[in-house]
């Protein structure tokens, strides 16, 4: 079947998953975060992170805003746009069909659709997604030409206007890079690197400017550096646990109740990641990727310190690391099973390279 007529399909099914979403309403914290789109906006509130989550919540109030199926719909787009982007990207290191499988992985497994559901956690963290996983692709692209040197610049600047951590979306094109492509460099390469640099740098020193130095809510936490990266590692692998058994869903958790020898554990077992990608990287450089993409995603929610732990809608984007390296895996093992059953099996003939 052809590639196209698959994606149509997963599109096709992803719709019908999401099809009760049209019935929901405004739930938990959307009255706040859609309370400010009912004013006209300032340039201050337009250029700051968030500023195009803030327009699109503003554009679609000034348009019956009032509707919840309007809000839920465009989140919906959004999340289809990201499936084909998660697909653009891994066609690029994996087969047509592991391809497609990470792909269907992102659309439709239930840990994906908080953002999709929930209207004020979710809109900010989908435009992220759009701008990171387009700067990703626009700059994993085999031959870069200024045009895609572009691309990457307004996917980039559309990820921090969705929120404060699209900031990630160059270092996680630097991954990609570093990971998989053979670099030659050249002028344009050069030239292309320092933009980076400098658009990464203005960026980050924005985003802290205006929401992380002087933001109380940040500073909300009682807990020393370890403690806190122990009880995020404490979510962080309920979320990959919800990979295979996906339940205990929901808005948000109380991690603190998590025992001292679980917060031990799963601390452990994050810090072992770290040394087994580098250990895999020539081995399985697709699955180390993906680990390492999982890891670069959530780093800045291990470094700084906030009131809150992961929930389900702040792994959205990380999550793609977790397809592509499952993906890679079933990718692995079909052609590890292929070659046995060649070399094995009797009744197959060995046909010898022309």
């Amino acid at each position: 079947m052809p590639v196209k007529a698959i994606l149509v399909g997963l599109i096709g099914l992803t719709l019908l998953i999401y099809w009760p979403v049209r019935q929901a309403g405004f739930v938990y914290e959307d009255a706040v975060y859609l309370e400010p789109a009912q004013r006209p906006l300032g340039w201050a509130q337009l250029l700051a992170p968030r500023g195009l989550t803030l327009l699109s919540f503003r554009v679609q109030w000034l348009h019956g805003g009032s509707d919840p199926r309007a809000h839920h719909a465009v989140n919906l787009f959004l999340h289809l746009l990201c499936g084909l982007l998660v697909y653009a990207i891994s066609v690029r290191i994996l087969s047509p069909p592991a391809a497609l499988l990470a792909s269907a992985l992102f659309l439709v497994h239930p840990i994906q659709s908080e953002p999709v559901a929930y209207l004020a956690g979710g809109r900010a963290e989908l435009i992220a997604a759009v701008g990171i996983l387009g700067t990703v692709w626009a700059l994993s692209a085999p031959h870069l030409t200024w045009g895609l040197l572009g691309v990457a610049g307004v996917s980039a600047v559309v990820a921090v206007g969705g929120k404060e951590l699209g900031v990630l979306a160059l270092p996680l094109a630097a991954l990609y890079a570093c990971w998989f492509r053979p670099w030659r460099w050249s002028w344009r390469v050069t030239g292309g690197v320092l933009l980076g640099l400098f658009t990464f740098g203005s960026l980050l020193g924005g985003v802290f400017q205006a929401r992380i130095l002087g933001n109380l809510y940040l500073a909300m936490t009682e807990r020393g550096v370890v403690a806190y990266a122990a009880l995020q590692s404490v979510a962080l692998w309920q979320y990959l646990a919800m990979v295979v058994w996906p339940v205990w869903q929901t808005v948000d958790h109380d991690i603190e109740l998590a025992t001292r020898g679980l917060t031990l554990l799963t601390l452990t077992l994050t810090l072992t990641l770290v040394p087994l990608l580098f250990w895999a990287r020539r081995r399985w450089p697709v699955i180390s990727f993906g680990i390492a993409w999982l890891l670069l995603s959530l780093a800045p929610r291990f470094i700084v310190r906030q009131a809150e732990y992961l929930n389900e809608h702040q792994v959205y984007v990380a999550f793609m690391g977790v397809w592509i390296a499952l993906a890679a895996s079933v990718q692995s093992m079909t052609r590890w099973l292929t070659h046995r059953y060649t070399v094995e099996d009797p009744c197959v003939e060995s046909v010898s390279p022309s």
